[in-house]
């Protein structure tokens, strides 16, 4: 350094002193732009959430159990790959058929939503859509969630479930159920990205369901208690 001038060594230390001071801000704006996206410190996305008055749809085609006639609507978008939607059929879902299902309060209905993180999730929702062809939906719907995933796994429940199985299989040879587009695209317009996801509502006079409401997640039954109940109370006879 002692052939260096003075001055040469004096910038030299400021531009380097500049550079650190820059990536040192650098490093601060970046911090602040990561934190300023990521939720408060124990902050949940709300487990029910009102539906706007635009959440109403076309619900022909989708499976559906319980009384036509009943007070209130429960559609279920979920996807057959997914844990959380299994959980909820394995912990949650006897308690609502018993409570509210069977005892003609609600109505049940069932929309895929396979998410393409689930490679088999297409497949799965195309074999119950093709089982309720013939009376076997809900049937076939249980047993998937409850373990079957593969191909040979669903041939043997449609045999065991009674069903024919040359036509089940001509149905399976078919590609994906038209049915299912419909329902993500209805997923889609109501902003549902996540598995389970459920809409509460009511139909209108036109057959229309209006959703008042939205479950997000494999919620307790406790939750979906309270805001079936809450539902029920709304609708003005």
């Amino acid at each position: 350094m002692s052939g260096i001038p003075g001055e040469v060594r004096r910038t030299h230390r400021v531009m380097t002193a500049i550079g650190v001071l820059t990536l040192a801000l650098q490093g601060v704006i970046l911090y602040n732009q990561v934190v300023a996206r990521r939720p408060a410190s124990g902050a949940a996305r709300p487990a029910v959430r009102d539906a706007s008055s635009t959440s109403s749809f076309d619900v022909a085609g989708m499976p559906a159990e319980g009384r036509q006639d009943a007070k209130v609507v429960l559609v279920e978008f979920s996807d057959y790959e997914c844990p959380y939607c299994a959980r909820h059929v394995r912990t949650t879902e006897d308690d609502l058929r018993k409570h509210f299902i069977e005892t003609g309060k609600v109505r049940h209905l069932f929309a895929n939503n396979p998410l393409p993180m689930h490679p088999n999730a297409m497949f799965l929702a195309t074999s119950a859509l093709c089982a309720g062809e013939q009376n076997r939906y809900w049937e076939m719907r249980s047993a998937i969630f409850k373990g079957a995933k593969t191909k040979e796994q669903v041939l043997l429940l449609a045999v065991g479930l009674g069903m024919d199985r040359e036509i089940f299989e001509a149905c399976l040879a078919m590609g994906p159920h038209p049915q299912i587009k419909s329902d993500q695209t209805l997923a889609e317009k109501l902003q549902l990205t996540s598995t389970p996801a459920f809409g509460i509502g009511r139909l209108d006079p036109s057959g229309r369901l209006q959703l008042q409401h939205f479950i997000i997640g494999a919620q307790p039954a406790a939750v979906f208690e309270k805001t079936l109940n809450e539902a029920l109370s709304e609708r003005s006879e």
